[in-house]
């Protein structure tokens, strides 16, 4: 980027934009009250999550599924702190909010996919072991790259391999290795089936396409799109927030974060639909 480009000499800020945004993302507050008192409620009798487990093991599926949620709605309260303080004495930033939006949408969005109720109970079950595999072999390469004193991953990775196998999810590959019948769905797939509505001419994962260029400060993500570069001055470029494309992605990763919270609850709090529930 331009050496002379000053990312926080940036004009006053509108004050009205910000709030819009700061309301969309209040709904985090009763987002947190929601998961808060499901602690103390109890699991319903008839629930997706008790049919599930009459079928197989379905603990993977909702641990990983609530695990995700809280990730997001932690990293959904930070982008709600930062906007709810005095921006006068510490600035808003201009991209982070995507970097926080990313980290809120993605595990939303392996909910919606672990505890879909138009799938059926063993495509659930088979979900949880793709994602508790996959999260074990990122363990693995940790801790092949940190060497820890005991690195247990390998164990933990045969062991959920051992249970897919009783499930009935395993599989030989070529070489005679084990592997998953079931395949862990790509994010951009993910945005495509689970997010929206979108408008006939583009597809959903232009939102995950943009997030990930501004995670890794990608300028065409950057200039033009999440930010607005003024003219130069003496003092170098003015870069300020595009308001209209921030609270797009405020008001849409609110309402992915509101649909897995719905989800969770769904699936553990609710008596299940008949639909999705044949193994």
């Amino acid at each position: 980027m331009d050496d002379a480009l000053k990312l926080h000499t940036v004009r006053p800020i509108d004050v009205a934009a910000a709030n819009r945004i700061l309301r969309a993302l209040g709904a985090v507050n009763d987002l947190e009250e929601r998961m808060a008192a499901s602690k103390t409620r109890p699991t319903h009798a008839q629930s997706q999550l008790n049919r599930d487990l009459s079928v197989g093991n379905a603990a993977f599926a909702y641990n990983c599924a609530s695990n995700a949620v809280g990730t997001a709605l932690d990293h959904l309260r930070t982008w709600y702190n930062i906007l709810a303080c005095d921006l006068g004495k510490l600035p808003m930033p201009i991209l982070a909010h995507y970097t926080l939006a990313r980290a809120v949408y993605e595990p939303s969005l392996h909910t919606l996919w672990l505890l879909d109720a138009t799938a059926t109970s063993r495509d659930r079950i088979g979900r949880g072991y793709a994602m508790e595999l996959k999260s074990l072999q990122d363990m693995r390469k940790f801790q092949d790259a940190a060497n820890p004193s005991e690195a247990n991953a390998q164990a933990l990775i045969d062991r959920v391999l051992d249970g897919a196998a009783r499930d009935g999810f395993l599989a030989l590959n070529k070489n005679g290795a084990r592997k998953l019948t079931v395949p862990l769905k790509d994010m951009t797939a993910l945005f495509n089936d689970y997010d929206g509505p979108e408008t006939p001419e583009r597809k959903p994962e232009w939102r995950y396409r943009m997030l990930s260029g501004l995670a890794h400060g990608r300028r065409w993500a950057v200039v033009g799109n999440a930010a607005e570069i003024e003219t130069a001055t003496d003092e170098g470029y003015f870069m300020r927030p595009n308001w209209q494309f921030l609270q797009h992605f405020a008001d849409y990763t609110v309402r992915i974060t509101s649909r897995a919270v719905a989800a969770f609850f769904e699936y553990r709090f609710e008596p299940s639909p008949s639909a999705g529930t044949s193994s």
